[in-house]
């Protein structure tokens, strides 16, 4: 497959799947939370962790702006889904239709402007310990090194920053203080690019069939196979 190709599936799959942990684990957090919220990193990332165990699937809308040197601003709208173990449905539905799907094996990235398909079999291998995180977030602290920010009047701000070389630099989150659900997560990677995303009806433990995560190519489109079949 085409070197620019390959890169572009990998920053994609990357950014969406560590989006997706914080996305699943902040959203879930302390659901019954009260007026005495946790202040420091610990209580925060504790009360995240004992939540976590009890959701299952997610259901929300978001908001995407993306910014970089090349590509300047953009803006998409769309829903995602996630599943426990490892399972991601992002479809984007403006300004066009495109769909990055995973039932936690195989990877599926469509563009119906382009009508085209991009398909990996080795999405576990290719992110790492990713997925693992996405089902035990006992080493969500190891993985980070985690700084309190400056609260707004509405929200805990939290930095993290991987401890090991990761195909970003930084993300931050935006957690609502009452409730514990996640407004925004910004993402930084290595070429200073940055991702933000914003969630909105945000649904926890939704019924969401298996099906929902296996994506079927329509007929007459391109099929790029990421590991050269």
């Amino acid at each position: 497959m085409d070197g620019f190709v390959r890169s572009a599936v990998s920053r994609l799959s990357f950014a969406l799947t560590w989006i997706a942990l914080l996305a699943f684990v902040v959203a879930t957090s302390r659901a019954d939370a009260t007026e005495s919220d946790p202040q420091s990193v610990q209580e925060i990332v504790q009360a995240i962790e004992k939540t976590y165990a009890n959701v299952q699937a997610i259901r929300a809308d978001f908001t995407q702006t993306s910014r970089s040197a090349v590509m300047g601003e953009q803006h998409q709208k769309g829903k995602v889904m996630l599943k426990r173990p490892r399972k991601m449905r992002w479809a984007f539905t403006q300004p066009d239709d495109r769909q990055f799907v995973t039932d936690g094996k195989t990877m599926w990235i469509w563009s119906a402007h382009d009508n085209q398909v991009i398909v990996t079999g080795d999405f576990a291998s290719q992110s790492g310990d990713m997925p693992q995180l996405l089902d035990d977030l006992s080493k969500l602290d190891e993985m980070f090194d985690i700084v309190k920010l400056p609260d707004t009047p509405q929200a805990h701000v939290l930095s993290l920053t991987p401890k090991k070389q990761a195909s970003f630099k930084r993300l931050e989150l935006v957690i609502e203080k009452k409730k514990y659900t996640l407004e925004k997560v910004t993402m930084t990677d290595n070429m200073d690019g940055v991702v933000e995303l914003a969630f909105s009806q945000v649904k926890l433990n939704p019924e969401l069939a298996d099906s929902s995560f296996t994506f079927t190519i329509p007929p007459g489109a391109q099929v790029i196979r990421s590991d050269g079949m």
